[in-house]
């Protein structure tokens, strides 16, 4: 029986939060990663949710992510415990909750979002 493939669910907030960190559009990254643009487009919309273990690190070099991500999504290494998260990684990365409601992708890119503007800001 063959065994699918399959990477972690914070995947694609994780390719869009780079992206945007690294100010890159997905036919920039479809070109570096050397993918077809629709099919980035199906990871960060969660619709392809195991890509190869190739294509995973050709996306991981092109949005120059850091290398212990790649053991985090293989399950092979726990973020919290390789070095010291940024703050934006540890919203990404980890589940909670607020007023007892766990949060879900869209209000953790808030989160982020604001944060980086007020740090833009200065604080």
């Amino acid at each position: 029986m063959k065994k699918k493939r399959h990477v972690s669910d914070d995947f694609s907030m994780a390719v869009k939060f780079y992206m945007k960190k690294e100010g890159m559009t997905q036919q920039e990254l479809a070109r570096l990663a050397d993918v077809d643009t629709a099919y980035i487009n199906k990871i960060i919309k969660g619709e392809r949710r195991a890509p190869s273990l190739p294509i995973v690190v050709n996306i991981i070099k092109a949005l120059r992510i850091p290398s212990v991500f790649i053991l985090w999504i293989l399950g092979l290494a726990d973020l919290r415990k390789d070095r010291l998260p940024e703050l934006s990684e540890i919203l990404l990365f980890n589940d909670y909750t607020i007023g007892g409601q766990l949060v879900g992708p869209e209000v953790k890119q808030t989160l982020i979002n604001i944060l980086q503007v007020k740090f833009d800001k200065g604080c």
